[in-house]
């Protein structure tokens, strides 16, 4: 029996940009409508960069709930920097150009043991 759920995705993005590059960055991103049990789901997370100078190392880490994990190697648009707990995976964008717009795609699968 599959059980719907909703799905929130946390993101944060840190790396070597100042506190005005950071206020200057649009993050958003897309969850998936809707996630069964034992089922995977594409996740989006859109940066754009808003700021006159490039930005270096941006840094995307995306805190994935409970019971969801990363599925190795499907990551588009950026490397897999760390993902050693992929409930948790960190991704890496090395430069956004001015104005540049980067969305990133990802598989998580969800765990087959919340059915029981």
């Amino acid at each position: 029996m599959k059980r719907s759920l909703l799905l929130f995705l946390t993101y944060m993005v840190v790396g070597l940009m100042s506190t005005f590059y950071a206020q200057s960055v649009n993050i958003s991103y897309v969850n998936p409508d809707d996630l069964s049990v034992c089922d995977t789901a594409l996740f989006e997370i859109t940066i754009t960069n808003n700021v006159p100078d490039s930005i270096r190392d941006v840094t995307v880490l995306a805190d994935l709930p409970s019971g969801l994990s990363y599925v190795l190697s499907t990551v588009t648009d950026a490397s897999e920097s760390n993902v050693t707990n992929l409930n948790v995976p960190v991704f890496a964008i090395p430069d956004m150009g001015s104005g540049d717009e980067v969305t990133i795609t990802f598989l998580a699968q969800t765990d087959c043991s919340l059915i029981d």
